[in-house]
């Protein structure tokens, strides 16, 4: 299922990592076997990134300490 949003005129944040929207859903498996992706898009920038997981218990090792934002 794709959702579509529609853009923002007005920013409600002042700073970028204020305001963080993040979802984990549970998908079929890809074909490396990854099972979830990890969705964080951040409010001020529109940054968006997305980790293919095996496991729900990558999530953070993956998001702060390997790929995520440092």
């Amino acid at each position: 299922m794709i959702t579509l949003f529609k853009n923002k005129n007005n920013i409600s944040t002042k700073r970028p990592l204020e305001l963080l929207h993040i979802d984990l859903p549970t998908r079929t498996r890809s074909l490396n076997g990854n099972r979830y992706v990890f969705v964080v898009v951040d409010d001020f920038i529109m940054y968006t990134l997305v980790l293919l997981l095996k496991s729900k218990g990558e999530t953070i090792y993956e998001f702060f300490f390997k790929k995520g934002w440092k």
